[in-house]
């Protein structure tokens, strides 16, 4: 680090001036603190601007700007620090005389007039304030590789997933390790390791006979006491004879009289067919039952003279972990839940027709696999899409609804054909369809059903719920944030970005358009009355709006106002806003509450994005008494002051949008 700093080292000079700033004759409105915080914001945004670049160049006749520039500002007082850094002392110290000769000038169209209190310069600088560059980037690098290195170190032993011995399994698995056997180092006399030797045998030898008998011994006892037990045997690496074990195991509990299957679930490298000397031809494995892509029967083998059942592994496509432990139905329905059309989700068990009997057994174990406490009333309705069927939909309904009734005598199960807490539906086709859960849908009209709409997008609580409600009737969505930066920040951009995310979720894609409106709104605010300003501005707004709406084939815009809600949507407001419109504009939520519009926020997670206190370019530059009954033609008069430069700034606004693909 020291010899490439030392081979890059360019001698760089700074220059510092401490000011403050004369605020009574800034013409940004607000209380004292308002006006600090604003100009704390624009302050920096002046001095690195282009503009002042180019005033200083042409004062010192420089062909281009050879400085950076930093500003930084008190947090507790009316001060702030220019630096100046350069590659010659004299020309920094210049270039800082420079710009706090020509602040003033510079900021009067966005700060007003406003005079600086030079309290310190610190003149021409005598010596690089990088001169130990080299050897402070030669420590840096030292302590940096050894924090990365203790790091590393740290974070791949945190998140290392290797069971190393048995009390990692009740650690990270949360199970109990039944026995364990030593790592033994095979070499050559591994070959004549018998594979299928069973474990109460005794003739595995090589120093672990104990560990099998062991194993052995509580496997019996564990399965003794608790019924059914699912035993998974692995290791830490492969190769160390995890089919063999299994596999013996296996044959072990099945010479004890119990009922035993044998799954191999390595999807790497399965061998238990190898190490139980099976030939599986191309029945299907464990991979394809997980997958979905077999039934259990098909890959399930019974090996009738040692009386276990054996599904064999086969090599998946998938990830393991990904075909174990899947949710697929869960997501599913999560992802369901939000799509704009289904009324209602129904997870179906399918079941073959194999005659009425064996149906009535089917929904019968259906019904006690599903609900566990009995203590419900119920109602079968039957559906016979197949007419070939022997008995009809009254028939059917009679009969399971009978033998549900009588398979649970002691528990607290009854019929009710009116108002029963469960319905369990009964579709007979070609196969037999039984569910009873019908899980709430979104509801509405599929998404793009009833073409697509422009969504004026603020930021705030409204819009988002607008733009939710007009996509739930099958309009899709695109969308139009209006950014004035430096008043408005990126956390303000990213806000509204996170809202559409959301919206997304169930409107799908959205194709947002963020437009810079700070020229057009300070025109504004230097042109028209202010009590008129929020109405002119909302009004150029619409025409931004409607202008990317009919570029895109719309058919309509959004907005989240509601009558009576602030200043700017009264109905004379309203109409005002209207007047500059070609298209129809939809207003959702204009009957509604503001606690109704929370409600529908809550419900669709927007309300706490909305709430994040990051303004935007609605709430700056409010006049403190705005006109509520605005008439038109005044309006419009008011405009026409704006006809000098309006047209030129709406241009620049539209070239200059950018498009963001939301999903």
């Amino acid at each position: 680090m020291y010899g490439w700093s030392k081979y890059r080292f360019v001698p760089q000079y700074r220059s510092q001036a401490s000011f403050a700033v004369d605020t009574s004759t800034s013409s940004v409105m607000g209380d004292g603190s308002l006006v600090m915080e604003q100009i704390k914001e624009s302050l920096p945004y002046v001095l690195t601007s282009e503009h002042m670049k180019n005033m200083v160049c042409s004062e010192l006749k420089l062909d281009s700007f050879p400085a950076s520039i930093e500003v930084s500002a008190n947090e507790y007082a009316n001060l702030f620090t220019l630096t100046v850094t350069a590659g010659d002392p004299n020309l920094s110290n210049e270039i800082l005389q420079s710009l706090l000769d020509n602040f003033p000038r510079a900021s009067v169209y966005v700060m007003g007039r406003v005079s600086l209190k030079t309290l310190d310069v610190s003149g021409v600088p005598t010596e690089p304030y990088n001169s130990r560059e080299c050897i402070q980037n030669a420590e840096r690098g030292a302590i940096c590789g050894l924090a990365l290195s203790v790091i590393f170190v740290f974070i791949r032993s945190l998140y290392s997933k290797t069971v190393c011995d048995p009390e990692d399994f009740k650690k990270n698995l949360n199970l109990t390790c039944i026995a364990a056997v030593p790592h033994i180092e095979f070499k050559k006399r591994r070959r004549s390791f018998d594979r299928h030797v069973h474990i109460h045998n005794e003739k595995v030898g090589f120093g672990f006979t104990e560990s099998f008998r062991t194993m052995r011994i509580r496997t019996e006892r564990e399965c003794a006491k608790r019924g059914d037990r699912c035993i998974f045997v692995t290791s830490s690496i492969s190769g160390e004879g995890k089919s063999t074990v299994a596999s013996n195991i296996a044959l072990a509990l099945a010479s004890k009289g119990r009922r035993v299957i044998l799954l191999d679930c390595d999807f790497r490298n399965p061998s238990v067919v190898k190490t139980l000397g099976l030939d599986i031809g191309k029945r299907p494995g464990i991979a394809d039952v997980l997958s979905g892509k077999a039934a259990v029967p098909e890959a399930l083998m019974y090996m009738e003279n040692w009386g276990l059942d054996v599904i064999p592994g086969t090599v998946g496509r998938s990830e393991p972990a990904s075909l174990i432990g899947s949710g697929r139905l869960t997501k599913l329905l999560e992802h369901l839940k939000k799509v704009f059309g289904l009324v209602g989700i129904c997870p179906v068990v399918r079941m073959e027709d194999k005659g009425f009997e064996e149906l009535k057994k089917d929904v019968v174990a259906y019904m006690d696999e599903m609900y566990p406490d009995k203590n419900f009333t119920f109602k079968v309705e039957s559906r016979r899409a197949k007419k070939s069927y022997p008995l009809n939909s009254m028939e059917i309904s009679r009969d399971l609804g009978e033998a549900i009734l009588y398979a649970f005598p002691e528990s607290g199960i009854k019929v009710d054909v009116h108002h029963p807490d469960v319905m369990v539906n009964v579709e007979v086709r070609n196969e037999i369809y039984v569910y009873s859960q019908i899980i709430p849908g979104a509801g509405g009209m599929p998404v793009g059903t009833n073409g697509s709409a422009m969504l004026l997008l603020s930021g705030g609580i409204d819009s988002p719920v607008a733009g939710y409600m007009v996509s739930k009737r099958g309009v899709s969505l695109e969308a139009t944030y209006f950014h004035a930066p430096p008043y408005t920040s990126e956390r303000a951009k990213q806000k509204v970005v996170d809202l559409a995310k959301k919206v997304a979720k169930y409107s799908g894609p959205i194709k947002l358009h963020v437009v810079n409106f700070t020229d057009i709104q300070l025109y504004i605010y230097d042109q028209c009355p202010h009590d008129e300003l929020t109405i002119i501005m909302r009004r150029y707004m619409m025409r931004i709006a409607e202008h990317f709406a009919k570029e895109d084939g719309c058919l309509g815009m959004i907005t989240g106002e509601s009558i009576g809600q602030v200043a700017s949507q009264t109905m004379q407001s309203l109409a005002a806003t209207n007047d500059v419109c070609t298209m129809p504009v939809y207003r959702p939520l204009i009957g509604f509450d503001k606690q109704e519009i929370v409600d529908v926020s809550e419900k669709i997670d927007t309300y706490e994005t909305s709430i994040q206190p990051f303004e935007d370019c609605c709430t700056i530059f409010v006049a403190k008494h705005p006109v509520t009954k605005p008439n038109i033609d005044v309006i419009r008069r008011s405009e026409e002051n704006l006809n000098e430069k309006i047209d030129e700034l709406m241009k620049q606004a539209i070239e200059t949008v950018e498009i963001i693909e939301v999903k």
